[in-house]
């Protein structure tokens, strides 16, 4: 497993007991975790529908110097994403 673990400082109760976890692999994941309140955090994995990707497109308007027009379809899912995804889906936390 690939990664680096750290504590901190929860935002939400002060508490130091919140631990910190970056990985890389096989693409870059954050999560946290507060033990005296329950506070989390994770990173959120999936595909934007074509509307919500130029949506978004639109708010950043140019990557470098060129212009992100609309997408009129989608690329299709890798392999490798479907390979990878199924393992890193995100579910609330009860």
């Amino acid at each position: 497993m690939s990664g680096i673990s750290d504590e901190g400082i929860c935002p939400n109760c002060g508490s130091d007991k919140y631990a910190i976890y970056h990985d890389w692999k096989p693409f870059n994941l954050d999560s946290s975790q507060c033990y005296d309140c329950g506070f989390h955090t994770m990173t959120t994995v999936g595909f934007d529908s074509l509307k919500d990707l130029n949506l978004e497109r639109d708010d950043i308007e140019e990557w470098g110097d060129e212009e992100l027009k609309p997408l009129k379809e989608l690329r299709e899912q890798t392999q490798w994403a479907k390979d990878n995804m199924k393992y890193y889906i995100t579910e609330e936390k009860n």
